[in-house]
């Protein structure tokens, strides 16, 4: 617990110190680095599952989702516009085309959160991640 403790204060820490100069700041890249420089001082760079002999366990897993969120995200992001743009702004009467639109994307994105919220990771059973 005291391992835990140390790496929140020296990621809030850092967090207020580049904030206050404007840096940018992940707070979840300074937690991580928190928590690996803790186990790095409690058991020593050898101590640490860096690859865990594949990609799906490991703090390499972390920094392969840090590279892949951002590009699938901005995939994601850049087939909505098009359709939002050639479907709904530059249509005849964007305002009838976006009363159509409106209840899809949201019909989707409850679907997703739902889906996210009584799915377990293993699938074995239902579970409300947010309890």
């Amino acid at each position: 617990m005291l391992g835990m403790v140390c790496a929140v204060i020296a990621s809030s820490l850092y967090l207020t110190l580049a904030t206050k100069l404007g840096m940018p700041v992940s707070t979840t890249h300074s937690i991580m680095g928190g928590v690996i420089g803790m186990g790095i001082a409690t058991v020593g760079s050898d101590g640490i599952n860096w690859w865990g002999g594949n990609i799906n366990s490991g703090v390499v897993q972390v920094f392969l989702a840090w590279v892949f969120a951002p590009v699938i995200s901005g995939g994601f992001s850049s087939i909505i516009f098009m359709i939002t743009k050639y479907g709904v702004m530059l249509r005849k009467n964007p305002v009838m085309h976006a009363f159509f639109t409106i209840p899809v994307y949201f019909g989707i994105t409850s679907a997703l959160i739902t889906s996210k919220l009584f799915h377990d990771h293993d699938h074995n059973e239902m579970s409300l991640t947010f309890l």
